[in-house]
Order: C-alpha cells, then sequence, then structure tokens
C-alpha cells in the first residue's frame, strides 16, 4: 500500500494528464471541467504532502481536520 507521499505524487501526475488533455478540448464546458477535476488532485495531493511532513498516517483524520470516529 503506498504512503501518502507517493499517492501524492500520483495524484499529481493524475492533474497533469488531465490538463494535458484539457488543453486539446475545444469545447469550453469540458475543458473547465478537467480543470477543475485537475485542481481538486492538487488539493489532495497537497493534503497528502503536509500529513506525511507531519507524519500522520491516520485515514479517519484525512482532510477532516481531525478525528472523525464515533
Amino acid at each position: 500500500m503506498p504512503g501518502d507521499a507517493d499517492r501524492a505524487l500520483q495524484y499529481r501526475y493524475r492533474a497533469e494528464e488531465l490538463r494535458a488533455i484539457s488543453a486539446s478540448w475545444m469545447e469550453d464546458d469540458a475543458r473547465n471541467m478537467l480543470e477543475r477535476i485537475a485542481r481538486d488532485y492538487e488539493r489532495m495531493a497537497f493534503v497528502l504532502e503536509q500529513r506525511a511532513d507531519l507524519g500522520e498516517q491516520d485515514p479517519a483524520n484525512f482532510g477532516s481536520g481531525g478525528d472523525t470516529r464515533q
């Protein structure tokens, strides 16, 4: 199972792929949608990189700002 830093790299690669694809599309709506998805991948990568820097590994804390278990 890949760690947070590895997954962050995968997400950044996917964002680059989507941007490359979107550059070739003529339809504005489709291009904008791909760009939004690419930005989402970048945000997910950022969160994972921050977690990796802090040494956090608990999936319950992913993007929630705290423990969400009940």
